[in-house]
């Protein structure tokens, strides 16, 4: 029997998906054996007690709504997450890795656009989801940066998780 591995992204928001995020959804076919699917405004019911959640979409800040709902995934269901500006060029054994990939932005930061994590429950994105959780909103700062890839690399940093693979930057030529 062959596993079938989820793809998942995040759309909210009012405005319509742009034609080349679908262009660019359409090459995750590539990927052997997946099933893709779209975390949409529903986040709210999904996680009703996430003040990080709550806020983030009193504000109607979508990239921040993605970034709490990027780690919920992969907290607690496991599978791939990429945002919708991800091309898959090939097919490659690291989407079914057993163990966390995740790629470098550059010498300082993790990439946050595309994770694989098929271990719900993995610690590292727990502990996102709980500094997610206790962040204060400080207004106009930095806050994309500071609950994405800075969010992830801080994490990493911390915890130095076992079966965590990071990945130079051209993997996902971010």
């Amino acid at each position: 029997m062959v596993n079938t591995y989820k793809i998942y992204y995040v759309w909210v928001g009012p405005n319509e998906m742009p034609d080349q995020c679908k262009r660019y959804i359409d090459t995750w076919s590539k990927i052997k054996h997946t099933q893709i699917i779209e975390i949409g405004n529903e986040c709210e019911i999904l996680c009703p007690d996430s003040p990080f959640l709550k806020k983030a979409f009193e504000t109607e800040n979508w990239c921040n709504v993605s970034n709490y709902m990027r780690a919920y995934a992969m907290a607690y269901w496991g599978g791939i997450y990429m945002d919708t500006d991800v091309e898959v060029v090939r097919d490659s054994e690291v989407w079914r890795s057993g163990e966390v990939e995740i790629a470098a932005e550059n010498k300082h930061w993790l990439n946050s656009h595309v994770i694989v994590s098929h271990q719900p429950g993995h610690p590292m994105f727990l502990n996102m989801l709980e500094k997610l959780n206790s962040f204060d909103f400080p207004g106009e700062v930095a806050l994309e940066l500071e609950s994405g890839p800075r969010l992830i690399t801080r994490v990493y940093n911390e915890m130095k998780p076992y079966g965590v693979n990071v990945h130079p930057p051209i993997v996902t030529g971010k």
